[in-house]
């Protein structure tokens, strides 16, 4: 995976890339960090906020992300997760122009966006993928096949309800 998406025309970098060139470039041992903190959360919607901390302890880029629990499925369980990850993205954003990719939104961001316009399916995830196969290698052999062959052409809808199914 490259960590480059194209979306009409254009390219987006994964926040999983821009956090990882961040680290080549700004490492820890050097005293670097980003710092995510709970602005709001309540049933509906949660807000983060994130913060790049240079070696002297300033800050030097500031990003937020807000998710609605009802936005997707995978909203209705990791809201939190994903708007700590939009945050990330757009803190990054700021400190570096090379963290930006061409466009300062994350290809996360954009898709989900995108997504929740169209009302198309969206393409499951990395993420989801792998915690689904993690899943499915738990099952008894016999019953791993059937759950291979609906992951194929799952979308992520599709992939996050088999999560649900498996985690009972």
């Amino acid at each position: 995976m490259s960590g480059i998406v194209k979306i009409h025309g254009k390219s987006y970098k994964t926040v999983a890339l821009r956090v990882a060139e961040f680290r080549q470039e700004y490492t820890v041992s050097d005293g670097w960090g980003i710092i995510t903190t709970l602005i709001h959360h309540d049933e509906d919607t949660v807000v983060m906020k994130a913060e790049v901390v240079n070696p002297a302890g300033m800050v030097v880029g500031t990003g937020h992300g807000e998710e609605k629990r009802s936005a997707s499925q995978i909203n209705r369980t990791s809201a939190m997760e994903n708007a700590e990850t939009s945050a990330i993205g757009r803190c990054l954003a700021t400190v570096s122009a090379g963290l930006q990719g061409v466009e300062f939104a994350t290809a996360d961001e954009l898709v989900n966006a995108l997504h929740q316009q169209g009302g198309g399916k969206r393409a499951a995830s990395d993420k989801q993928k792998k915690f689904l196969h993690s899943l499915i290698l738990k099952l008894p052999k016999g019953q791993q096949a059937a759950y291979i062959e609906r992951a194929k052409e799952g979308d992520a809808q599709t992939i996050s309800d088999m999560i649900e199914e498996l985690k009972k």
